[in-house]
This record gives structure tokens, sequence and C-alpha cells, in this order.
């Protein structure tokens, strides 16, 4: 069998674990085709939390035992944005539901910030991707009560989010299984994972 007979064949032949290889330099350089839809749905999709959305019973919550034991102390801040952190308090329990945009439904993260955030007459996006174009960023340090505060979770285009009440925490709706809670930004999570703050106010 010839060079070019044997390449044809293993063309035909590679298929491993469900992903199918292309040939480009010997038997190298394989292409997980269920990789790539991935990524490209990742990179045109709006509505993303993080990665407890894959497995909720085999991931470790990243906000174990970084619950604070006190709320937080509002000193700082414009009074619009005080007025957001406060409010958004009283939804803390309201159970994480992917896509969920209401008390009665539950929220996802970004549903969660755009329902706070539409009650003081303040119109954002429902989606991360929309809220990123909107608004305008703030550096770390300048955070505000009011502000919210975006993390990557994992995939191109996949954000969390939640919204900055003060005291180095944040209130938001984390992953399916839990509730709205109030989480300490210096979490390694929150730590590793933070991409950028912004302002609607």
């Amino acid at each position: 069998m010839g060079k070019g007979e044997c390449n044809n064949l293993l063309k035909r032949m590679i298929t491993i674990a469900g992903m199918t290889g292309v040939l480009l330099t010997g038997m190298s350089n394989l292409v997980p085709q269920q990789a790539q839809a991935q990524q490209v749905e990742s990179q045109q999709g709006e509505a993303y939390t993080w990665p407890h959305q894959v497995s909720t019973k085999q991931q470790t919550d990243p906000f174990t035992n970084n619950r604070p034991t006190q709320s937080a102390n509002l000193t700082t801040g414009s009074a619009t944005g005080l007025q957001i952190a406060n409010y958004a308090k009283q939804f803390i329990g309201i159970p994480y539901v992917h896509g969920g945009r209401s008390p009665q439904t539950g929220f996802d993260c970004s549903g969660f910030t755009s329902y706070v955030y539409k009650h003081f007459g303040i119109s954002i996006s429902t989606g991360p991707i929309g809220q990123l174009k909107q608004g305008y960023q703030v550096s770390k340090s300048d955070m505000q009560p009011g502000d919210i505060v975006f993390f990557h979770s994992g995939s191109r285009s996949g954000y969390h989010e939640g919204i900055y009440i003060g005291n180095n925490q944040m209130i938001h709706a984390p992953a399916p299984g839990r509730g709205v809670q109030i989480t300490d930004l210096s979490s390694s999570w929150c730590q590793s994972h933070f991409a950028q703050v912004r302002r609607y106010f």
C-alpha cells in the first residue's frame, strides 16, 4: 500500500471517543469537533453563568466557607448605589434557575442583576455579554455599592456576575442548587476569575 493510500485510510479510521481527527502532519494535530462546537457556542451565546451548570453533584462549590456572618455595613458610595445594594438583599435565598428573571421564577446571575436595576428605572440587558456593552468600566479599587462585578466562568465568552454591596462583598445568584447569597470577594475563586467592574448609574 502506498503512502497516499495509507493516509487516506488513516483519515477514514481516526475516530476516537467521539472525536473525528483531521490528519494534518503524520498522525498528530487531532481537532475534536465537539470541542470546536462548544467553543463556537460560547462565543455566540449570552446567558452564561459559570461552570456549576455542567454538574452540580460532582463539582465543589467555590463559595463554601466564604459566606460572611454579618451583613455589609454600607458607608460609602452614591445614594443610588447604596439603594441598589440594600434592595438586592431582600432576595437572599431565592433559588437559582437558569434563565430566571424574577423572584417568582428564580434568578440566574444576570437575571438577578437586571431585575434589581429595573426597580430603580435602570434598564440593562438580561445577559452578561449585553451588560458588558453598557455602562462604563471602573477600576476594582474604585468599586462602589451597586456596581456589577464580572468574572470569567471558564468559556471564552462566559461570565458570572454579582452586585457589589461594600466591604469587599457581593450579592449574586451563584449556581443551581443554591439561592441568592452574599459572598466575600477575597475568596480564591473570585480572585482568580475576576474580569472587570462596570457602573450603570
